[in-house]
């Protein structure tokens, strides 16, 4: 998954996540201060998703720490809704089953509170759903195909989630019209 942004930017986000890491910050702590290092950065708050899920998926079990951070920036909405379901959508790495586990658990758990702040926020909280149910789809298929039955049941439960929440249809259905 390539990192968008000013590459300065980056690996200063980079490097205040392996601080952070290293330090074992508390993931309240971790908000407040990733808060002030993002200040005045163009795609911060994607670049720092990016980053975090990226290193989430470098061994074969995900960083808890990590994890509770990616957690705590998208329920606290540091990283936007919009901006966590469109870097998810990336991952195209289907060899990892824990750290595909752990990842649509998350989403199981961000999905209820699904909302946007801003017309052009929900614009593109709109694209970035649909490309989550997408992703979703896929990863359904591919756990199928692979008999990674917990995988599947997860998929199935984020997509029930996704497809019994009108505002959330709602929100695809726009999506769709504006993505032709």
């Amino acid at each position: 998954m390539p990192v968008v942004g000013n590459e300065n930017d980056t690996q200063e986000l980079q490097g205040f996540l392996l601080r952070s890491w290293k330090e074992r910050w508390k993931p309240s702590s971790w908000a407040m201060k990733v808060k002030m290092a993002l200040a005045g950065k163009e795609n911060g708050s994607k670049v720092l998703s990016e980053l975090l899920l990226k290193q989430i998926f470098i061994g074969s079990i995900p960083n808890e720490l990590l994890l509770s951070y990616l957690n705590y920036a998208t329920t606290t909405q540091l990283i936007p809704h919009s901006i966590f379901y469109s870097t998810v959508a990336q991952l195209v790495d289907f060899s990892k089953p824990r750290c595909m586990n752990r990842i649509l658990e998350l989403i199981i758990l961000v999905l209820p509170s699904t909302s946007c702040k801003a017309r052009e926020d929900c614009l593109d909280l709109a694209k970035a759903l649909l490309s989550l149910l997408s992703w979703l789809q896929t990863v359904c298929i591919m756990s199928i195909r692979f008999s990674q039955g917990v995988i599947t049941e997860l998929c199935n439960t984020a997509l029930t989630l996704i497809l019994d929440n009108q505002n959330l249809c709602g929100l695809i259905r726009i999506g769709s019209f504006n993505s032709t």
